[in-house]
């Protein structure tokens, strides 16, 4: 069953080779965010066995992808997982040498989230990040994203518990389990109500308004046009190949036949030459 899973992927950490162990987080991410019962509390009310092996998975996340999915779960579970304020304390300690911006994208959603949960263990750690991340003006996004927690902390904590205190149920399907040419548009829709909706937006907007259809239209006639002109380019080409083997056929009648009269004429030259002879 499910507990066997995760037991299994837990042993892989210990396996002593860096990059299954890094997998292994990230499957683990992958087990929670579709059986996010595995966290919950035990019976008797204590953390389960697998929030308390979460503190272990630190020391196994070598690669950037690991180390976000590690912050993912803590970010997630964090109120379940006992070590959680302290398996983030050494990260935000080193946020100034973690080189990967999707780390630090993380490491900051997972901080606010916790705090929304445990604010006495995480106030003081989530200043000291904060104030990292604003005054570090490297990567672009990191820095707008700790501006935008900073400023949304400060204007309204209520609404922060609302933003980040609550998981949102576990939804039916999946992107990455939708036909490829869904996930295309709704990447393409990205910042559209199509990704809260579930529809493209021709389903939800009368057609001609939908902010993409005019583009798409556009793009759609561009490719009609390039195809037309590549297939007039192709025709013409044709034509004048055509032409050019038509005239060297001509030329090279012309020239059999200009050869072929020359033939003739030497043959009755050397006839009457032979005439000639034999009268004599």
């Amino acid at each position: 069953g499910l507990p066997h899973v995760s037991d299994q992927l837990v042993a892989f950490l210990s396996i002593g080779l860096p990059h299954v162990s890094s997998e292994a987080v990230v499957a683990m991410r992958s087990l929670l965010r579709r059986h996010p019962e595995l966290l919950q509390p035990a019976p008797g009310g204590g953390a389960s066995s697998l929030a308390h092996s979460v503190g272990t998975f630190v020391r196994y996340t070598d690669e950037p992808e690991a180390r976000v999915a590690l912050l993912w779960i803590v970010g997630e579970f964090g109120e379940h997982i006992p070590e959680a304020p302290y398996i983030l304390e050494p990260l935000i300690d080193e946020f100034g040498e973690e080189p990967a911006s999707a780390v630090r994208l993380e490491l900051l959603t997972a901080a606010v989230k916790l705090f929304v949960k445990r604010p006495p263990e995480m106030q003081a750690m989530l200043g000291s990040l904060l104030d990292a991340a604003t005054t570090d003006a490297r990567f672009t996004e990191v820095h707008d994203r700790a501006i935008f927690y900073y400023r949304l902390l400060e204007h309204d904590v209520q609404a922060a518990k609302v933003m980040f205190g609550d998981r949102p149920p576990v939804p039916k399907t999946f992107v990455e389990d939708m036909a490829s040419e869904w996930q295309d548009r709704l990447f393409e829709e990205f910042n559209t109500l199509t990704v809260i909706y579930g529809l493209p937006s021709e389903r939800f907007i009368k057609p001609g308004l939908s902010a993409n259809a005019a583009a798409r239209k556009e793009l759609a006639q561009e490719a009609a046009d390039e195809v037309a002109r590549a297939n007039a380019s192709a025709s013409a080409q044709a034509a004048r190949e055509a032409h050019a083997i038509n005239d060297e056929g001509s030329s090279n009648e012309e020239e059999s036949s200009d050869d072929e009269d020359d033939s003739e004429e030497d043959d009755e030259d050397d006839s009457e030459e032979d005439d000639e002879d034999d009268s004599e």
